[in-house]
């Protein structure tokens, strides 16, 4: 009995440590991470960058008022985070854009192009401009 426990802690131990690390397995085994994955962790990763990106211009800002930034070089400096958040937005919308097209296809739903516009897309407020004119009964 006095080996039982031990013996069987370690067990569990081991297993955690093999469910852990299979990420790092599958990873160094050069096994592709599923694109759902992949795409949330590079979602996740854009995101933290952004809120970085913008932490650093309230910072800039907060500088240029407490006089530590010349005009100029807030000016300069400013224009290049903010230029540093576009490409990083940018990155966010087609990476949204991928993936819920991704998601739309796997769901089955045809691309908006392949829609069919609507006959005539006046027809709701026809319908209640008619019923307005129409003495009631």
């Amino acid at each position: 009995m006095d080996v039982l426990a031990p013996l069987l802690i370690i067990l569990v131990l081991g297993a955690v440590v093999w469910l852990i690390s299979a990420p790092l397995r599958a990873k160094a085994a050069g096994r592709e991470l599923p694109a759902d994955v992949r795409d949330a962790q590079r979602r996740r990763d854009l995101e933290i960058e952004r809120d970085q990106k913008y932490a650093e211009i309230r910072e800039l800002e907060m500088d240029l008022r407490t006089g530590k930034l010349s005009d100029a070089d807030y000016r300069e400096t400013d224009r290049a985070l903010r230029a540093e958040a576009v490409d990083i937005l940018h990155a966010l919308d087609e990476l949204g854009t991928a993936t819920e097209a991704q998601r739309d296809a796997d769901a089955g739903v045809p691309p908006v192009s392949d829609v069919a516009p609507a006959a005539d897309e006046s027809a709701p407020e026809a319908a209640v401009a008619q019923s307005r004119n129409t003495p009631d009964a």
